[in-house]
């Protein structure tokens, strides 16, 4: 990169280019971005007197979930209202987005139970097990659980889920039976995630970097480093992100002929692209190596699938993970 004067760290997404650096030095060349959005049923919300307007809040969904939700004579679900994607990103981008963070600013307390994490928590837990206006598939093998999710939404009983950005492919062409392509653009929509109350929407925008190892043979590292750009480029960066769904680094990305179609025909392919540019976040980097991960991991569980209180499973989960930040902050002094 010192050497090639036509590299220029702006032309990439500062969301990517951020997550690319650290302390100042460039250590990878973003290749492209993932983030969590809305996939909903445009005709049932519209049937239904509600607009995407109204999914902009977490308030807004509940009322749109509380209103589209069908249930059988047992109180099971038979049409949800919303599909949180099993796992704790949601959880954790609805916690941000309200404007809670897992650790202190100085890295030495874990919040994950103070009164932002239960509240939020609290809210899945009871719209999952007790208003049952939501679902979530849970286990499986392998990506068993979201595919189902997305077949839900396709074959009609879901009126909409948070899923990846890669999805797309799925929604909009693939998974689920009993729809045309040109019927599912027609039907379905796709959404930025929303704000708790009036704070920021912070989904979490995670950045694919390539990156070269050092002592690497110089002939090796200029090939290497000649398809970084190449894969990198306006054009390529294009193309991977309408066969796949996943986000562009390119900022002059629209302005590319056949991206610039593309998304006229596919305007929800722009909204991944548009919630990583205004509300991304970099992902939550865990200081213990995984373990605060692993107890919020065992608390979503407890909360979602268990219905157990979201007060209770937190403060279990808090109490490990500061264990377990202790330990490694002990290490360091």
């Amino acid at each position: 990169v010192k050497n090639d004067n036509n590299f220029k760290k702006e032309e990439y997404g500062k969301g990517f280019m951020d997550q690319a650096t650290i302390d100042g030095k460039l250590y990878g060349i973003p290749f492209y971005g993932t983030t969590q959005v809305f996939y909903y049923n445009k005709k049932v919300l519209a049937e239904n007197g509600f607009t995407p307007d109204d999914l902009k809040t977490w308030e807004g969904v509940e009322k749109v979930a509380k209103t589209v939700a069908k249930r059988d004579a047992n109180g099971d679900v038979t049409y949800a209202g919303w599909m949180p994607m099993w796992g704790t990103s949601n959880l954790i981008d609805a916690v941000r987005s309200a404007g809670g963070n897992v650790l202190s600013e100085d890295g030495t307390k874990v919040l994950i139970n103070d009164d932002t994490w239960v509240t939020v928590w609290e809210k899945f837990r009871t719209w999952l097990n007790e208003d049952k206006i939501m679902k979530s598939h849970s286990g499986g093998t392998g990506w068993e659980y979201w595919d189902k999710t997305i077949i839900d939404l396709v074959e009609g009983r879901t009126l909409g889920y948070t899923g990846s950005s890669g999805d797309q492919g799925f929604v909009f062409k693939s998974l689920g039976k009993g729809m045309t392509e040109q019927e599912r653009l027609d039907t379905f929509g796709a959404a930025p995630q929303p704000a708790w109350g009036n704070n920021k929407p912070a989904p979490k925008l995670e950045s694919y970097l390539f990156i070269l190892t050092r002592n690497v043979d110089p002939e090796v590292a200029k090939g290497a480093y000649d398809f970084m750009k190449f894969a990198t480029s306006t054009e390529k960066t294009a193309e991977w992100s309408m066969g796949t769904g996943y986000i562009p680094v390119r900022n002059n990305v629209t302005e590319y002929g056949p991206y610039a179609e593309f998304v006229k025909k596919q305007p929800q392919a722009l909204v991944p692209l548009e919630q990583a540019n205004k509300y991304g976040v970099a992902p939550f980097t865990d200081p213990t190596g995984g373990k605060i991960n692993d107890a919020l991991n065992v608390a979503k569980d407890k909360v979602e699938i268990e219905g157990v209180p979201a007060k209770k499973a937190l403060d279990e989960a808090a109490k490990i993970a500061q264990e377990e930040l202790d330990k490694v902050l002990k290490k360091k002094k």
